[in-house]
């Protein structure tokens, strides 16, 4: 006997259970979308510094086969370079610029997404410093996780 088709209403809530989630290549969800994981509240806020680094790892681990280091560092000389939160503005078109020249590369445009959202909230010196901290740290356990096997 073969089963009963669920309806629209189970189908929904399926999806709302996955929400949040990203998937890999294989529809599997493996680990919270990052733009969940790097809200500019969490970032900018008064975050447990070892959960943040913890969530920065296991990104990381993720997105070490999907985006290159020189593309991190790409962004990551031009970000270092930065003395006013203002200046920040600029990236956000230089990695609108990227994005479309990866468009192909998902993982590389959702990791743009969360930097552009974070330089949209980067609004004084402080936020500056943390925005280039997590850029910093990112750059780092993404290297660290590179050469894992």
């Amino acid at each position: 006997m073969a089963e009963p088709q669920q309806n629209h209403s189970e189908n929904s809530k399926k999806e709302k259970s996955q929400e949040g989630k990203k998937q890999d290549k294989h529809g599997k969800h493996d680990f919270p979308n990052p733009k969940e994981m790097f809200k500019p509240e969490y970032v900018y806020g008064e975050s447990n510094y070892h959960e943040l680094i913890d969530r920065i790892k296991r990104y990381t681990g993720y997105i070490a086969k999907r985006i290159t280091s020189h593309q991190l560092r790409n962004i990551f000389n031009k970000v270092k370079k930065v003395k006013q939160p203002e200046e920040l503005w600029k990236m956000e078109v230089q990695l609108a610029y990227l994005a479309g020249r990866n468009e192909a590369n998902k993982d590389f445009r959702i990791f743009v997404d969360v930097l552009t959202n974070l330089i949209r909230n980067a609004n004084s010196l402080e936020r500056l410093s943390k925005f280039q901290e997590f850029l910093t740290a990112i750059v780092a356990y993404h290297k660290y996780n590179e050469k894992l096997p």
